[in-house]
């Protein structure tokens, strides 16, 4: 197995991303080197379509067309670079050309691939965008490596080799492969279940256009909203009552109108579609089921991360196996560190971004209708004086779920009433979360913090 290019994946892998011009040499003589070449070209179209997923997330792309979409988004990839397969291989067939067989070509250009399959830490956020920038770079260097190293040529030539089949490819797909553009758009488009945006402009209009209000809003509507409508978004959502809050940041949409209503999108559902016939035969799934699920995919997205970031670890850090033990297990512990900082930071904005794109059931519109305004909160008296300020607590990492800790209960017990009369006191928002959803309830790892509750 270990005399297969598929048996030597990690060695080859590692060897194309330390730029070693010996691991193209190799991938070129061993057997199933194209098989492995495509594995990785298409592995690294998976990561990068993972890297770029916010464009998904934009266009509000559902739960399992979001997974079948990357899927997809990897083969156009793979088709894309056969296509740059085939540009550079054309330069070579003219005179005076160093002559390379169309597989042997495949074969080092895929392993060219290899520093894009970290293209998902593109989905880190604020690092994300410059890393697939270096990603980029260390695609076309390999690529330079590889060719020059097959075809026994200096860097600069093999450069200008690739350089032109570059050229020749966007030559080709400008001209005689806009029908194929054409059916991949299409195909994208329908897999997706929308009509996908995916320049810069088209996204800023999308986020610029906003989402339906939502129950975890109440900070933000306070700036653009009469008082006694916050007032009711404020007891709505104290009192934890989603539908209230809804109801209460619908009526509050349109500020020049002092009615308004909740309206629900009425969308048209193609029963008749594969991936929605899927979608409601799931539906029923226990919600046990889906917390182990939660959990398994977790610790599967962990030790993928683990797996991926092996090449770095072995061509960049690979001269900490010579340090004496301890220092190696130090080392492991921080290699483990880094690990789950980028677990967390690929996991940290997937609540957000899954509630813009409506993965949690909100169906929301927030045109405003002409009903009657909703009735005022419970506790409210008539006669109270009107509310003309507000103080808002947000606490930080103390706080893990709708309870204080004792000390900043008794400083909140206190402040109430030594506030004037005119001044409510907010409290009780989980400002790390858009859906005001606390860390130890209903999450796969809300174990963790109830038992960090009480540890404290």
């Amino acid at each position: 197995m270990t005399d297969t290019a598929l048996g030597r994946f990690g060695e080859l892998v590692g060897g194309a991303f330390g730029l070693q011009r010996g691991a193209f040499r190799l991938i070129d003589t061993l057997p199933d080197g194209l098989t492995l070449a495509l594995l990785v070209v298409f592995l690294a179209g998976l990561s990068l379509a993972v890297g770029q997923s916010i464009i998904l997330f934009i266009n509000r792309v559902k739960p399992l067309r979001f997974f079948f979409s990357l899927v997809l988004n990897a083969i156009l990839f793979a088709f894309g670079f056969l296509f740059l397969a085939l540009s550079t291989w054309l330069i070579c067939l003219f005179p005076d050309s160093v002559h390379i067989s169309f597989p042997s070509l495949v074969k080092v250009l895929g392993l060219g691939y290899a520093p894009l399959l970290f293209s998902f830490l593109g989905a880190l956020p604020y690092a994300g965008y410059p890393i697939l920038n270096l990603l980029s770079v260390w695609n076309l260097l390999a690529m330079v490596v590889g060719f020059g190293a097959i075809a026994h040529i200096g860097i600069g030539f093999a450069f200008g080799y690739v350089a032109i089949g570059w050229f020749v490819k966007q030559v080709l797909e400008n001209t005689i492969g806009q029908p194929i553009a054409r059916l991949g758009k299409q195909l994208a488009d329908r897999v997706a279940g929308v009509v996908l945006a995916d320049d810069r402009r088209e996204l800023a209009d999308l986020v610029l256009a906003g989402r339906p209000s939502r129950a975890a809003d109440p900070i933000g509507v306070t700036q653009h909203t009469s008082q006694p409508e916050v007032r009711e978004l404020v007891y709505a959502a104290g009192r934890g009552d989603r539908g209230a809050t809804q109801a209460v940041t619908q009526a509050v949409v349109n500020p020049s109108s002092p009615t308004a209503a909740l309206r629900v999108t009425a969308t048209t559902t193609d029963l008749t579609d594969p991936l929605v016939q899927f979608e409601q035969k799931t539906s029923g799934i226990p919600a046990q089921l889906k917390l182990m699920l939660a959990l398994l995919g977790m610790v599967v997205l962990f030790v993928l991360i683990a797996i991926l970031l092996r090449p770095i670890k072995d061509s960049i850090f690979g001269w900490y196996k010579e340090l004496p033990g301890l220092f190696q297990w130090i080392f492991d512990l921080g290699w483990i560190a880094v690990i789950a900082i980028v677990f967390a930071g690929i996991l940290a904005p997937l609540e957000t971004l899954g509630w813009w794109a409506g993965w949690f059931g909100d169906g929301l519109d927030t045109s405003a209708a002409e009903v009657s305004s909703p009735a005022p909160p419970d506790g409210v008296a008539p006669g109270q004086p009107a509310i003309s300020r507000y103080v808002v607590y947000l606490d930080g990492i103390g706080q893990s779920g709708e309870e204080y800790t004792p000390d900043v209960e008794d400083f909140l017990t206190a402040l109430k009433p030594a506030l004037p009369e005119d001044v409510e006191l907010v409290r009780g928002l989980m400002m790390y979360s858009v859906l005001n959803k606390p860390l130890d309830e209903d999450r796969p790892l809300a174990f963790v913090w109830r038992l960090a509750d009480k540890m404290r």
